[in-house]
């Protein structure tokens, strides 16, 4: 059976991984400064990583310029080369892709809460079930 100490490292090896996860798919800004110190002093950080949702936006805008043949003949680099000769986004748009990552950000941290009460309901069983 588990202790409560090595129950609470499990628990904290699932959080950190899913801020990992956090801050690889969503960038910095939705992570504290203190998330971000812990995440780098456990080796967790790789250094560069990409933004899933600003790629997608502006993957989505690009290609909302050409035609679907022409997007589809096109490689990633040479779509974000097209990228920055975009008009900058609007504030609006900037909000949106705020909003986006701030839920998504929410969910993921749902994710994280769930597997940890996943384990500890598995610790729980096995430990009756002896």
């Amino acid at each position: 059976m588990l202790t409560k100490e090595q129950l609470r490292r499990i628990e904290e090896i699932i959080r950190r991984r899913f801020l990992s996860f956090t801050y690889e798919a969503l960038g910095d800004q939705v992570l504290s400064e203190v998330e971000i110190t812990a995440l780098q002093e456990a080796g967790l950080l790789r250094p560069s990583v990409r933004n899933m949702i600003g790629d997608s936006y502006t993957l989505g805008k690009v290609v909302s310029l050409f035609n679907r043949a022409e997007a589809r003949k096109m490689g990633f680099e040479a779509i974000l080369k097209r990228a920055k000769t975009m008009k900058p986004i609007t504030r609006v748009e900037e909000q949106s892709a705020r909003w986006a990552k701030e839920h998504a950000a929410q969910y993921i941290q749902g994710l994280s809460d769930s597997m940890v009460r996943d384990v500890r309901g598995s610790v729980a069983r096995a430990a009756t079930s002896k």
